[in-house]
């Protein structure tokens, strides 16, 4: 039976390698096409990797954000009923406004506004300007008082009485003063 076959086997390895250069060159094409297609998956994969990495991150990080509100939510909460039992609200206290400008005031009354603008447990003083002039720096005061300290005018808002520098200030004051209003 060897005998029978060995013509057949003779012709086959002559060939073998023939055949063999024309199978891979059939199959080298499909091979590429399937190793390119395999290397794209796999870079689609890493992409893909790489991306969730990111989301977790964020995840991550926004789960860190929401617990870091949640606590400051509590404190403001916190807070707010500490506010609400103690009764400094907003609600209790009332508003009054003052805005004096460029009044003229002896001097022995300044300290009495000074201690008005002052803050005590039933009412507080929020200044948004407080300016309190010399007649002595006459380039800084308006040309009204300038006017009445040379003589050729008189102040007529209050007195009538010339402006002798250093008697009188300059007062502008202009604020907010919160009154507690108990309920």
């Amino acid at each position: 039976m060897l005998n029978s076959l060995r013509p057949l086997l003779l012709l086959l390895s002559r060939y073998f390698y023939i055949f063999l250069a024309l199978l891979i060159c059939a199959l080298l094409p499909y091979s590429a096409h399937f190793s390119i297609e395999a290397f794209r998956a796999y870079q689609k994969a890493k992409e893909g990797v790489a991306m969730a990495e990111i989301v977790a991150q964020y995840n991550d990080k926004n789960r860190t954000k929401l617990k870091e509100y949640k606590e400051f939510r509590a404190s403001v909460e916190k807070f707010k009923n500490e506010a609400q039992e103690s009764r400094i609200l907003e609600e209790y206290w009332a508003p009054y406004t003052v805005n004096f400008q460029h009044r003229l005031v002896n001097v022995s009354e300044i300290r009495t506004f000074l201690e008005n603008t002052r803050t005590s447990t039933r009412y507080y003083f929020h200044p948004k300007h407080l300016e309190i002039l010399s007649l002595f720096a006459t380039e800084l005061l308006p040309k009204k008082i300038v006017e009445q300290m040379s003589g050729k005018g008189r102040y007529t808002d209050k007195t009538t009485e010339p402006l002798i520098p250093g008697e009188k200030v300059l007062l502008s004051l202009e604020g907010t003063y919160w009154v507690f209003q108990a309920l």
